[in-house]
């Protein structure tokens, strides 16, 4: 018979009234906290947390829908806060800070996004204090639905500010030339947005409008439009 071993008591990592020794047969004794002990404290703590950080990032969703509102006509957005928001929360979870970074390639219309309209590559790029968007255009560069499309346009959106501060928040656009549906020359379209001159966070926005006549269009799939480039302060 084995000689029953007289291992040492280590010592206890917290309080002792939150912890037990365990005295297993052939192995060392160690501490096991007790069950339910400082946890529902700390889960009550990290709701709290959780809590506060949805009621932020659902704020600053809106704010941001609320801004942009003007070029979001005629478009469906569907859940455009929820999914704001937690494209916010996991860029926070990821940076720590409240930025626009995590809004990159966001379609803000999923249903009929631009990426289904527009059938050419958009370049985006930053060139001193401006970011410059271009599409090279030609035949069969939009999605035509029906003879009464006769052409297109875009629009570059810049919005800019810090998303804890509402009020910070600031709009640019630029919008270019009509151009015809039926066109088959290859065409360079370039937007350019001039950059804020304080350091804060950014996102570009490219919308596309189909025209029917002089008029735009009249339905949801006759727009596009996504995030084509976010910066995070």
């Amino acid at each position: 018979m084995s000689k029953k071993k007289n291992w040492a008591i280590p010592p206890c990592p917290g309080n002792p009234e939150d912890y037990t020794l365990v005295r297993p047969k052939n192995e060392p004794p160690y501490w096991r906290k007790k069950r339910g002990t400082v946890k529902p404290a700390k889960l009550n703590t990290s709701f709290k947390n959780n809590v506060k950080l949805n009621k932020n990032v659902s704020s600053m969703a809106s704010s941001i829908k609320k801004k942009i509102m003007p070029f979001l006509e005629k478009l469906e957005t569907g859940r455009f806060v929820a999914k704001v928001s937690g494209r916010l929360r996991k860029e926070y979870y990821k940076s720590g800070k409240f930025n626009f970074g995590g809004l990159k390639e966001y379609e803000l219309q999923p249903t009929y996004s631009l990426s289904n309209l527009l059938r050419r590559e958009y370049d985006v790029h930053v060139k001193g204090n401006e970011a410059i968007i271009e599409i090279p255009l030609g035949e069969n560069a939009v999605k035509k639905f029906n003879g009464l499309v006769t052409g297109y346009f875009f629009e570059g959106i810049l919005l800019h500010g810090d998303l804890s501060k509402p009020n910070s928040l600031r709009v640019d656009s630029e919008t270019s030339p009509v151009y015809d549906i039926r066109l088959k020359q290859a065409t360079n379209c370039r937007l350019s947005l001039h950059l804020p001159t304080k350091k804060v966070s950014w996102m570009v926005m490219l919308k596309l409008h189909l025209v029917m006549g002089t008029q735009p269009g009249s339905f949801h799939k006759h727009f596009g439009m996504k995030v084509v480039w976010a910066e995070g302060a």
